[in-house]
């Protein structure tokens, strides 16, 4: 068994039959919260009336103030519920998080034809309640609010980041400590524009992917205040860079699963430790395939290859600049491909 592993193949058949049991006879119809705190079972909290939670093509549509931040509790009899797309259109001049809307309560799934989260507003919007995915899910919109999603997200699809909005991987608060991520979709997750990040903790990064494969089809960025472990990266463009961003700390290690062979041409960036933190973090790959590198790196420690594993640097990729740090070879391989333009300053003279 590979250790947190979430396979990124799945059954078309099982799918659609999974898929079809949630498909319903029924016209699509937009539901819209009237902006204050209360239970999504009660039709004084909605334009359009309750939402059965049973039709695959319903909307729900979110806005407000985050003068006047509320509560939207899910307490549906079916469970659960299912809707087509979330909308988000809150109007806040200072996106902070920790005065956003809330939408909480029982599970939802999304499915029916192109599932969507939609942030068009510039409010935040924190998610509390488990999803499922019934369909690849498109994370979308323009607006500048930062969606965050704390609760478990499940199910065989793929998620896709487009538009230039910002979603955010969260974790449970359990207070006086912070939970690892929940989730345990096993789909991959494409970046076409806009931003993937993290809650600013120790556990959201290194768990909320773990070995999700990550594709970049346009200029987007993942980026974590953390440690961050994903799967085997994928594409010719894009940013995935860990920095920790608090004052005299260290940065953490930046992780990769590669359990099916990927080649990404973005920039991958491990941020310098600020103030008195010695620390810059380590690349590690890990698994039984191969990830090859062949753009911008700024890795400014060690290079750390598992047992199984082979990293390849080609193209432009080189360490040749790096002032410190190591190849440790933990039973891994490294490939230097001698046809890019880098050839003779893949690593440093030291």
């Amino acid at each position: 068994m590979i250790p947190f592993s979430r396979h990124p193949f799945r059954s078309a058949a099982l799918a659609s039959t999974i898929a079809a049991l949630y498909s319903v006879t029924a016209s699509a119809a937009t539901f819209t919260w009237q902006d204050a705190t209360g239970v999504w079972s009660s039709g004084s909290n909605w334009t359009g009336g309750v939402p059965s939670g049973t039709n695959p093509t319903d909307i729900l549509v979110f806005g407000g103030s985050g003068v006047m931040p509320y509560t939207a509790t899910n307490n549906l009899g079916t469970n659960p519920a299912l809707f087509n797309q979330l909308r988000f259109q809150s109007v806040d001049a200072s996106p902070d998080p920790t005065t956003s809307q809330t939408i909480d309560g029982n599970a939802i799934r999304l499915g029916g034809a192109s599932p969507e989260i939609q942030q068009n507003g510039s409010g935040a919007i924190t998610i509390s309640l488990p999803i499922q995915l019934g369909g690849d899910l498109t994370l979308s919109g323009s607006g500048t609010g930062v969606v965050t999603m704390n609760a478990p997200i499940s199910g065989a699809y793929d998620i896709i980041k487009t538009g230039s909005s910002t979603f955010r991987f969260g974790t449970a608060f359990q207070q006086p400590l912070v939970g690892p991520s929940e989730n345990t979709w096993y789909g991959g997750l494409t970046i076409s524009g806009g931003t993937i990040r993290f809650n600013n903790n120790a556990e959201s990064g290194r768990t909320a992917l773990r070995s999700n494969p990550v594709t970049f089809t346009s200029a987007g960025t993942l980026t974590v205040s953390s440690a961050l472990r994903v799967g085997t990266l994928h594409g010719t463009v894009g940013t995935v860079q860990s920095q920790v961003t608090g004052s005299n700390t260290p940065n953490e290690d930046l992780v990769i699963h590669a359990f099916t062979p990927g080649t990404y041409g973005g920039s991958l960036i491990l941020g310098g430790p600020t103030g008195t933190g010695d620390d810059p973090g380590v690349l590690v790959v890990r698994g039984n395939s191969t990830q090859t590198l062949t753009g911008f790196l700024d890795i400014e420690k060690d290079v750390d290859i598992g047992h199984g594993a082979t990293l390849v640097l080609a193209g432009s990729a080189s360490l040749g600049t790096q002032t410190k740090g190591a190849v440790v070879m933990q039973g891994g391989t490294m490939k230097l491909d001698n046809t890019g333009t880098n050839n003779s300053n893949r690593l440093r003279n030291a």
